[in-house]
């Protein structure tokens, strides 16, 4: 039996080094694959990585692919220390660190797991990687990160529920935000962004506006005042992205220090100086002329980005182009809310001070009682067959509407308002506030776009940014009409008026005419602006905006005729516009209100404008009292809850101007116009019919339009019989 041949685990070593046929063959084909596998690497180091489709996964768009490369990464590597090696000769710590910045939450914790697999390993060259791509200090930013991120939605949140109703605004009271909220204001440390200060700012300003329990907290704390009042008085060059801060702070106090009449230990001093210092501040932080072009023009032009036609751009270039231009308009609609908010304030600060001088002075034109009695009893006193179950005017009524008539002599003027408010009001506010509504006029309906509608490809979300953008540029024009009417109302108080004779007096005197011409060019574009189709938000909406706008600017032209005793630059074409507008069944019977007004205004003009005042006088009495009475009176009689009485408030507003117009037989206009035109026959001839449609008001469902019809009744018959007598005495 033969010996059996001992075999060896490994090749023996040649002692002479001379390969053999079979071994060369070997060896080559180990060296060529060895050879081929290193230049694979270096081209995929290089970045030439298309035949790895993990490494695609981790840079897909979608973020549930970029989730789940990290993850397979982070388990492949830990159990195939091949593919680690190759991995990290494609630099993959540099891939999974830049991912740390990803939108995605769950991508970022992934990539962070597959780092920390790395670490483990214990690996000094994959240690120095990590060290070189600055991974010691990232997690700690982004760590910073999500806490902010976090804080600023939970602020965003609070916002919404204090703005969306009152449980919302109960419950965010019972969370007690104040301590939160405060430190971001607080704190002087300078990791804090911007925008979480000026989130804390907004959301303060929001919980404390008709919030008492909220507000008393504020004001019971010494610290909190302190500072609000140094974020107040900051220097602008120090509010780098957050120049937005001082007026959400100026608001805040705002509303402790108008929380009520009793004085608090802690706002006593702040009570005396914060109007004047909060309505310097807030004129610093109107944006100019300039400014409100640049904003405008940028908003053009990123919805026009937005709206770009699919073929214009490639799907992947127009996601990215549309995503820029929504972050650019977001941040145009915070800069937009801002000036929304200082508006308000500067806004409520003459409303404020209206009230005060309301409370003491008025300036209504007394009826005389003793012109009142036999007319009025007989009104009380009448009763028609078909009227039998009516409330009529009785004894009682009739005392209460003596004493609302005479009820304005009582109390003494308060003084006027402070010289330095109303002068930083002029020189700094007015003209800003004007600049922002002629340069944004164009505007009032919707932003100019190219295309006619937004694209179907457009995404939800720049809809969504388009549409909060717009709103948001309208309430801005809403609250800078505001502004201009609540500052005009009050200086065409009797106790204000002598401004704008002052006011033309120091050099200004194209200041009126300039305020008459620009409001009214401006309520022209905005009721000749016709509804569009469903473009960013309903097309119901713009309606509501044009009636809220043009009543406000209708404001503002009455108290500028009020102030100037109707002494105003209206030429005929505005006139006819006035008149035409009562007349349009299309606006509402306020607007129509508001235009009489304005007409009874410009009518009293005298020397010299007899011919104005004819063109006025006979479109209120004839088109107006004459031919509008007999329409309502002919209609069916109609005293159910649902009725409609709107209509009769521009007649009698007709009726109220109609007295203060020809009030006086020594006007100019008297003799050639009411006299002439035989004003009083008509108005006497429509006497009864007026006083039926009284009594179609039921005082029960419509109390206030009743009262006031009753009051204009009523000296519309002590008018007819005062009128009657000055003939006689002619």
């Amino acid at each position: 039996m033969g010996k059996a041949k001992k075999s060896f685990a490994k090749a023996r070593v040649n002692p002479i080094g001379v390969l053999t046929s079979q071994a060369a063959a070997t060896t080559t084909t180990d060296r060529s694959s060895q050879l081929s596998l290193s230049e694979q690497s270096s081209s995929a180091a290089k970045g030439n990585s298309d035949g790895l489709p993990i490494l695609k996964k981790l840079e897909s768009a979608d973020a549930s692919d970029r989730t789940w490369a990290a993850a397979s990464l982070s388990n492949i590597f830990m159990t195939n220390p091949a593919f680690r090696r190759k991995m990290l000769s494609l630099d993959l710590v540099g891939r999974l660190v830049e991912r740390l910045t990803d939108d995605s939450l769950e991508v970022v914790c992934e990539c962070l797991g597959a780092l920390r697999n790395l670490g483990t390993l214990a690996d000094p060259g994959i240690d120095a990687q990590m060290f070189k791509k600055n991974l010691h200090q990232l997690p700690v930013d982004l760590t910073a990160k999500l806490m902010w991120d976090l804080s600023e939605h939970i602020m965003s949140l609070m916002l919404s529920f204090s703005e969306s109703s009152r449980t919302g605004m109960t419950n965010v009271n019972s969370m007690d935000p104040l301590p939160f909220l405060m430190s971001f204001l607080s704190t002087p440390d300078e990791r804090i962004p911007p925008a979480c200060r000026v989130l804390a700012g907004q959301c303060l300003y929001t919980i404390t506006d008709e919030n008492d329990g909220c507000t008393r907290r504020v004001r019971s704390r010494s610290d909190y005042i302190e500072t609000l009042c140094g974020v107040l008085e900051t220097k602008p060059k120090l509010l780098k992205g957050m120049r937005e801060l001082p007026v959400f702070a100026g608001g805040v106090l705002y509303h402790v220090v108008t929380l009520d009449s009793k004085s608090h230990p802690t706002t006593a001093e702040l009570v005396k100086t914060l109007p004047t210092t909060l309505l310097g501040v807030l004129a610093d932080q109107l944006p100019n002329e300039s400014e409100v072009e640049s904003i405008i023009n940028k908003a053009v032009s990123q919805a026009r980005l937005i709206n770009l036609d699919v073929t214009v751009l490639a799907t992947d270039k127009r996601s990215k182009a549309s995503s820029a231009a929504i972050q650019a308009l977001g941040e145009l609609e915070n800069s937009v809310i801002s000036l929304q908010v200082n508006l308000e304030l500067l806004a409520n600060l003459f409303t404020q001070e209206q009230a005060k001088t309301e409370s003491g002075s008025g300036d209504s034109k007394p009826v005389d009682p003793s012109q009142d009695n036999g007319d009025g009893e007989e009104l009380a006193g009448d009763s028609d067959a078909d009227m039998e179950e009516d409330d009529d005017l009785d004894e009682e009524d009739l005392d209460d509407m003596d004493q609302l008539a005479a009820g304005d002599n009582d109390g003494e003027v308060d003084e006027s308002l402070s010289s330095r408010i109303v002068d930083l009001f002029v020189k700094r506010v007015l003209p800003r506030a004007l600049a922002w509504l002629t340069t944004t006029g164009p505007y009032m309906a919707a932003l100019p776009v190219e295309a006619s509608e937004v694209n179907e490809e457009t995404d939800a979300l720049a809809a969504s940014t388009l549409t909060s953008f717009q709103r948001a540029l309208h309430v801005v024009q809403l609250r800078a009409l505001g502004c201009l009417n609540n500052f005009l109302l009050t200086m065409a108080e009797p106790q204000n008026r002598a401004w704008f004779a002052s006011a033309a007096q120091n050099g200004g005197r194209d200041l009126t005419p300039s305020y008459w011409t620009q409001l009214f060019a401006l309520a022209d574009d905005v009721a000749q602006t016709t509804p569009q189709q469903e473009r960013f938000t309903s097309a119901l909406d713009y309606p509501r905006f044009q009636q809220e706008a043009l009543d406000t600017i209708l404001g503002c032209l009455w108290s500028i005729g009020r102030g100037c005793d109707g002494q105003v630059p209206v030429n005929g074409a505005q006139v006819q516009s006035l008149c035409q507008t009562v007349l349009n069944p299309v606006f509402p019977a306020a607007l129509k209100v508001k235009c009489v007004g304005i007409l009874g205004q410009v009518a009293r003009r005298q020397p010299g404008h007899i011919a104005e005042n004819r063109l006025i006088g006979d479109f209120l009495v004839h088109q107006i009292i004459d031919q509008e009475t007999q329409r309502l009176a002919n209609l069916p009689s109609n005293r159910s809850s649902s009725y409609d009485p709107t209509p009769l408030e521009y007649i009698f507003q007709a009726i109220d101007a109609i007295y203060e117009i020809y009030g006086d037989a020594e006007f100019d206009y008297d003799r050639p116009v009411f006299v002439e035109q035989n004003y009083l026959n008509i108005l006497r001839q429509r006497q009864a019919q007026l006083k039926r449609l009284v009594k179609t008001v039921d005082k029960r469902t419509h109390g206030p339009i009743r009262k006031r019809i009753e009051e204009v009744y009523m000296s519309y018959a002590a008018f007819i019989a005062y009128k009657d007598e000055e003939r006689k005495r002619k």
